[in-house]
């Protein structure tokens, strides 16, 4: 009977330290994605955003920064008063960025954009 307890003993302690990482673990990755959208809320984090979706070269880059920061303020704004607007705001900006851009680069955006569908 002492083997039994203690069997059921070592499966309940197995079975906290799993559900204690495992909200460890949700903890760090809900941190991360808040982190994520403040610094997207910021100007210099939503330009280095795109800057790495679209990996533009240097001219690119000079070209496209007052694009990305005239729709950082929109779409902050539309962020905090409401989510509804951002997608047709995305869709205007990658319309306006994409003479700029290559066709891995509006890949790469196009990816993004499905990806924060989800």
């Amino acid at each position: 009977m002492k083997t039994y307890l203690k069997t059921i003993a070592l499966l309940l302690v197995t079975l906290l330290i799993g559900i204690g990482i495992g909200f460890q673990i949700s903890e760090v990755l809900v941190n991360k994605k808040f982190e994520t959208m403040q610094n997207y809320l910021k100007p210099d984090g939503f330009v280095e955003f795109y800057d790495e979706v679209i990996k533009p070269d240097a001219k690119q880059k000079e070209e496209i920064k007052p694009i990305l920061l005239k729709y950082h303020e929109q779409i902050s704004t539309t962020l905090i008063s409401g989510f509804g607007k951002v997608d047709s705001l995305k869709t205007s900006l990658r319309n306006e960025l994409a003479p700029l851009l290559s066709k891995e680069q509006i890949k790469r955006f196009d990816d993004m954009m499905k990806e924060h569908k989800k």
